[in-house]
């Protein structure tokens, strides 16, 4: 079986999102989700987001557009207190954390679109740690593992290393499919 998903998001030069896409192929099995963002200040609608303060952010509308092969369009209109955020966004959200003021075992949550419904996700700090890449290379990193709290939510957790740049670029990620096996990802340079 061939399988395959593509990813993208736009966001303004704050990090708040603008718009996200996701394109999956496995097998006879195809969907595209799409989330637009709409952000409110003081209860208003941002005219000119790229111009907001994330901090002044107090909540978000997200429009979602799902179409599956098997089951047809589903539309749907979700909310957030404060900046809202997607599987691909939220890895933009974990640059921006100070990560040498947290304890390992700390836990920041976060409220995240995924399908059709807003999940709650837990970013746990796990360390500092050495990050090995295939090639043999290894990092200083940030260790964090990304899990939802729903318990009836189908995903395990998302194990990712940060490097402790500044930039605090993500050099690798795993994930752990309960029906496939494991994906891994890993910064190329």
């Amino acid at each position: 079986m061939v399988s395959s998903a593509f990813s993208d998001c736009y966001y303004t030069p704050q990090l708040v999102p603008l718009e996200y896409c996701k394109k999956t192929n496995e097998g006879s099995y195809r969907a595209i989700e799409r989330n637009y963002y709409h952000s409110y200040v003081d209860g208003k609608i941002c005219k000119s987001v790229s111009e907001a303060n994330r901090s002044d952010i107090d909540s978000t509308v997200v429009d979602v557009y799902r179409w599956r092969s098997k089951k047809g369009n589903d539309r749907r209109r979700l909310s957030n207190e404060g900046v809202g955020f997607d599987m691909l966004s939220i890895f933009y959200e974990l640059r921006n954390i100070n990560f040498d003021s947290m304890k390992k075992g700390e836990r920041l949550d976060y409220y995240i679109t995924a399908g059709v419904r807003n999940q709650c996700m837990h970013i746990t700090y796990k360390g500092r740690q050495t990050c090995t890449m295939k090639s043999g290379k290894k990092y200083p990193s940030y260790a964090v593992e990304l899990t939802f709290a729903s318990k009836d939510s189908d995903s395990t957790p998302v194990q990712a290393w940060l490097s402790t740049d500044p930039d605090h670029r993500p050099l690798s990620v795993v994930i752990n499919l309960k029906r496939i096996g494991a994906v891994q990802g890993e910064l190329v340079e």
